[in-house]
This record gives C-alpha cells, sequence and structure tokens, in this order.
C-alpha cells in the first residue's frame, strides 16, 4: 500500500472516532486510570474533630489516591455556625498530602443559625483550594464561586452547591453541571460530579441535568452525603447516571473510588472500596505543594487544674521535637471550641487567668509547624471555676461564650463579641431603618434557669425599645421583659424560668445600626426552675430520685423523658452513642422536686442503640432508648 495513502486512511479513521466519541456512543480512553477518596458529614461535634484528624493522618500514610473530596455538613443539624468549626476542618484538611476540596453542606450554610455567616465562613476557608489545599488550577462559576470543576486524568470532576432547604444556589447548580458536561465532553471519558444532596432532591437540578447527561453519553458517577449511609442505585432512566451515597464520615473512612478506562458502563467504569486502608499498605509519594512540612507528633496527657477562683492552669506532654509551638483552645459549657493562645517551642503549660466565675472551661492543645502543619489534638480536659460571675444575682455569665447570632451582621463587627466578655470588642448589625425589627441570640447549650440579662450598648447604637424573649426550641419566642434603650449598661430582671435560647429584640433603633458591647445572661436571684413547655412539673411529689423509660421506645424522631425529684436539685440529662461520645445535652439545670418531662428530638441523629444519662448529684442513673429511622 502507498505509504501516503495508508497514513491518509488512519487519520481519516481516527477524525471519524474522535467525532463519534462526543456523540456518546463510542468513549475515547483519554488518560489513564485515576483513584479519589470521598467523605461527608463530618465531624458532627467535637468528640469526631480528632477522629476526622486521625483520618488525614492514615490517609497519608496508606491511601494511594490523587486527592480527596468532602462532600459537605462539617458540624450537626441546626448548630450555630461558629467560625471556629470551618477553621478547625480547614486546618485538618490542609495536613493532608493530595489535594483536598470541598463542596457546602446544609447544616453549615442554610440551616445553621446564621446562614449569611455560615456560608461567608465556608467561602472564607474553603474558596481558595489552589493557597490553601495544595490543588492545581481549579474552574470556578462566575457568581457562584462554590461550584468548581477541573479535569485530570481524562476525568471531569464537578463540585456544587446542591444542599437540602430550598436553598436559591440549585438553578446555578444544574447550569454549571449543565455546562460542564457540555464544554469537556470531548476531553474527557467520564464525569463524576460531588454534591451534598441527592440529584433527585429538586427537579429544578434534575431536569437539565439529566438532560445534559444523556448528551455527554458516557458513565457519570454523582457522589453525595446528607443521608448518613450507604446507599448506591441508578436515580434515572438514562442508565449512564451512577449514584453513590457516603456512610457519615464519623463511623467508616474516605471511600475510595477508582475510574477506569473501561467505560462500557458505570459499573465497569467506577469501582468503589470502603474500608480501603483495611490491609495498612503504606504508600509512598512526595508532599503535596506547601505541605511539604512534616506534621509534628501530637501533644498528650493535657490535665486541666483549677489555681485559685478565677484561673485554671494547663500542662500536656510534648511529643515532639520539630514543632514550632502550640495552639491551646477553650470552650465554656457546652459551647464550641475557639483558640484563646498560642505558646512556644518546648513550652508544656499555660496559666488562663480572668475567668469568670461558676463555669466549666474544656480545654484541648495541638503542635503545629509554620501555621500551616498541625498535629492532632490532645485529650479535652476541663475545671470548673468559682466565685462571682459578675451578675448582680452572683451567679455565671450563662451567655459567656455560647453560640450566638442576629438577624443581620457586619462582618467586621461579628455576633460573637457581643458574648466573649471582652469590654474591647462589640456587635454590629446591618444597617437598619427606622422602627425596624432585628434581634441578637445565644443559645446557652441546654435548659436553664434564667432570671437577668445585662446589655452593654456602644456609645448611642441602642434600641430605643427592646424586648427580652426565651425559647426552648429557637422557634417559638414568649417575651419576659421590656425595656427603653439608653447608652451603657442596662440590667433587666425578670420572674426566673427556664429557657436555651435567649435573645434581644429590638423594635426601634436611634442610629441607622445597632452595637452591643456585651449580652450577658444569669440565672437571676431564683435559680429554681419553672413550668414550661418542656418540663412540666405535676403535683404529686416522688419519694426518691426516678429516670423512667422513654416512651415511646423505639421511636422516631421524637420521645418523652421523665424524671422524678423527691426535692429541689440540679439535674444533668444528657444522651450518649453506642461508642460512649456525647450527643445532646437535654437539661442542665435546677428543678422544683417534682415528676418533669422532657421532649428529645432526634431527627438529627442515625438509626441505632443510644444512653441517656440523669445525674443529681452523687445519684447517676441511666436507660437505654433505640432511634429507628
Amino acid at each position: 500500500m502507498n505509504t501516503f495513502r495508508h497514513k491518509f486512511s488512519l487519520t481519516l479513521i481516527g477524525v471519524f472516532l474522535l467525532a463519534f466519541a462526543g456523540t456518546g456512543k463510542v468513549a475515547r480512553a483519554q488518560g489513564q486510570q485515576l483513584i479519589f477518596s470521598v467523605t461527608g458529614d463530618v465531624p458532627y461535634g467535637s468528640s469526631e474533630v480528632s477522629k476526622f484528624q486521625t483520618q488525614m493522618t492514615n490517609h497519608n500514610k496508606y491511601s494511594p489516591a490523587k486527592f480527596f473530596v468532602h462532600v459537605g455538613d462539617i458540624l450537626s443539624g441546626g448548630s450555630s455556625c461558629t467560625e471556629s468549626v470551618y477553621s478547625t476542618l480547614a486546618s485538618s484538611m490542609k495536613t493532608l498530602e493530595v489535594p483536598a476540596y470541598i463542596v457546602p453542606g446544609d447544616n453549615e450554610t442554610v440551616d445553621c443559625k446564621s446562614p449569611s455567616s455560615g456560608y461567608n465562613f465556608f467561602m472564607k476557608y474553603f474558596n481558595n483550594f489552589e493557597k490553601n489545599f495544595c490543588a492545581p488550577a481549579t474552574e470556578r462559576q462566575s457568581g457562584r464561586n462554590e461550584n468548581w470543576a477541573f479535569v485530570q486524568d481524562g476525568v471531569l470532576f464537578v463540585g456544587l452547591d446542591l444542599v437540602y432547604g430550598g436553598s436559591s444556589a440549585v438553578k446555578q447548580a444544574a447550569d454549571w453541571a449543565t455546562q460542564q458536561l457540555q464544554a469537556k465532553d470531548s476531553q474527557v471519558r467520564a464525569a463524576v460530579l460531588f454534591a451534598h444532596v441527592s440529584p433527585s432532591t429538586s427537579t429544578t437540578f434534575s431536569t437539565p441535568f439529566r438532560k445534559a447527561a444523556a448528551t455527554f453519553g458516557k458513565p457519570v458517577l454523582f457522589v453525595h452525603g446528607h443521608g448518613h449511609s450507604w446507599s448506591t442505585s441508578y436515580p434515572f432512566s438514562e442508565k449512564n447516571i451512577f449514584r453513590v451515597q457516603v456512610n457519615k464520615g464519623g463511623s467508616e473512612d474516605p471511600v475510595e473510588v477508582t475510574v477506569t478506562m473501561n467505560t462500557s458502563s458505570p459499573a465497569t467504569a467506577f469501582i468503589l472500596k470502603r474500608k480501603p486502608w483495611s490491609s495498612k499498605t503504606l504508600v509512598s509519594r512526595p508532599p503535596c505543594g506547601n505541605n511539604t512540612i512534616p506534621a509534628p507528633d501530637a501533644p498528650s496527657d493535657l490535665v486541666a487544674t483549677l489555681n485559685g477562683s478565677s484561673t485554671i492552669s494547663l500542662a500536656w506532654g510534648d511529643n515532639a521535637n520539630n514543632e514550632d509551638g502550640f495552639k491551646i483552645e477553650r470552650k465554656a459549657g457546652s459551647g464550641n471550641f475557639s483558640e484563646i493562645a498560642t505558646v512556644g517551642a518546648n513550652v508544656t503549660n499555660y496559666d488562663n487567668t480572668g475567668l469568670a466565675g461558676g463555669v466549666t472551661f474544656t480545654y484541648r492543645v495541638r503542635a503545629h509547624r509554620s501555621n500551616s502543619a498541625y498535629s492532632a489534638y490532645t485529650n479535652e480536659s476541663s475545671a470548673t471555676t468559682t466565685g462571682s460571675g459578675g451578675g448582680t444575682s452572683g451567679s455565671a455569665n450563662l451567655a459567656l461564650n455560647q453560640p450566638v447570632s442576629a438577624s443581620s451582621t457586619d462582618s467586621d463587627k461579628p455576633e460573637a463579641n457581643a458574648v466573649d466578655g471582652d469590654a474591647k470588642t462589640y456587635w454590629r448589625s446591618g444597617s437598619v431603618s427606622s422602627n425596624s425589627i432585628a434581634w441578637l441570640r445565644v443559645d446557652l447549650g441546654a435548659a436553664m434557669a434564667v432570671g437577668q440579662v445585662v446589655v452593654t450598648w456602644k456609645d448611642n447604637y441602642y434600641a430605643k425599645t427592646f424586648e427580652v424573649q426565651i425559647s426552648n426550641d429557637d422557634a417559638n419566642w414568649t417575651s419576659v421583659v421590656s425595656a427603653n434603650g439608653s447608652s451603657g449598661m442596662q440590667t433587666l430582671n425578670f420572674t426566673p424560668t427556664t429557657a436555651q435560647y435567649v435573645r434581644l429584640s429590638f423594635t426601634s433603633n436611634n442610629k441607622s445600626n445597632y452595637r452591643v458591647i456585651e449580652f450577658q445572661v444569669y440565672a437571676g436571684s431564683s435559680a429554681a426552675a419553672k413550668r414550661s413547655e418542656e418540663a412540666e412539673v405535676e403535683s404529686n411529689m416522688p419519694t426518691e430520685y426516678v429516670l423512667e423509660q422513654n416512651y415511646p421506645n423505639p421511636f422516631n424522631p421524637s420521645t418523652q423523658i421523665r424524671f422524678g425529684l423527691p426535692e429541689a436539685a440540679h439535674v444533668s440529662l444528657k444522651v450518649y452513642d453506642i461508642n460512649g461520645a456525647e450527643v445532646a445535652t437535654l437539661v442542665d439545670a435546677a428543678f422544683e422536686g417534682g415528676t418533669h418531662t422532657i421532649v428529645f428530638n432526634a431527627g438529627h441523629l442515625s438509626t441505632g442503640t443510644y444512653f441517656y444519662v440523669m445525674q443529681t448529684g452523687a445519684v447517676r442513673q441511666v436507660r437505654r432508648l433505640m432511634l429507628v429511622k
């Protein structure tokens, strides 16, 4: 055969196959086999932070994955969107030796106590993969930078802001998925999309997505979380779309996904491996990007000791020889951890002074190098201060460092400033018009007896009129006292009652915004809990301390828990999972003698066996309950 004619014929065949591949009838074998990892719905609370960090450490040791993806929910449902939650997860992801990516979950955006703050924190810590997480150049959607895409080894990867709860971002997610599948069709052999919820959750997304995927024609894998259990399916009639819901990350290591060269179907194109590190086979690869500095070994044996009435002394063991220092974090009561201090290398003690009285503070410590490589945390250790908390009643400030949110906030003066105990900082609302209603709300972490609020205004930026309101469900609010505002500090007393949430509701303003230096909540002159919708006191007086079996049991999602007290007492009632991790504090307050009923809503928890524990002085009682969804 003539050499020229032979080469010309091969060229025509190649052009024909290239064009035909774009129709989806022939998949081109671009690139090479590729492995990546996916997790989601972790960490749910402080007990899972160390577990997630351990997974990142093991990923560096044992995973052959080229990159890592988190499909959202970095805190439990209905939690306060506290900045430390976002920064803590980002710090853990920075320890990975491969590129890391994340998509928004509903808990940290649309469902947290202040959605706008949650979204802003998400974008602050997770918007720049290239700078923060060792990623190569990543394409972003204009106007919705949380939607991203890149092509690697002949595979298209797309991240989407698709969450449960009616987010306005659904249409933009559909547009982004469609655009990417169309634009990259001729370049890739398969596509993988990441989001928090299933593609069938909203027809606003699924209708255009199905059409684009059908035209794309090649295998499409859609990976998401949200459901907290492993499941797979072909959710639509288009059989090139395969859906995977990953298990809750606190219960299972990240799943390993291999994209093969066999694109005849999703079943052959995507190989899923759960428990991928069971063999503990070490991998060898150069560290990624900025993570060339090995993380120091974790400190250990943290001990917190009360030193006087308002100082807690910390001591820990130093197990590293390459740290630049230690980061110390603290939480008050059942609040969230935040960093309070940094000490230098080889330092193994720290005194936390000037603390409010009558508050339990919990600490943890980790080592760092160059503020970019972090060790795992130490154990958590707690101590309780004594003395006055600063209110006129002599009780502790229950709002100190607790989760807080507002109807609007200037980004430079966040809500947390109003409960940080620092007279030099303050919260500033967004702009308000005359007589507009605004609010500032604090979550005390559990139902507690409250009877006094102290608010300190910044200059003349006070509310002309406002109310103190309380709630036990963060939805139904009761006004307990009204007042006319004035500059400086105002103390408002009211009949002590039981509440988990307390807020200032502003009804008319003196300036263009509201500014609060400190928002403090105290138990008031009488600490005994009064009747409420969640704790009803019956007339018959028990003769002993009794914790009854919950009813109904099994239950979904709510159940009632009754306990009896022969006399007034302080009661702690907490719920733990099968591994002993605390998942809920139902009450932590003083109650009158009698029989009380508490409603426990476990809508945010997974099916399983749990234990509820009542502590009253030296009396401790435990019962088991079963959640079945």
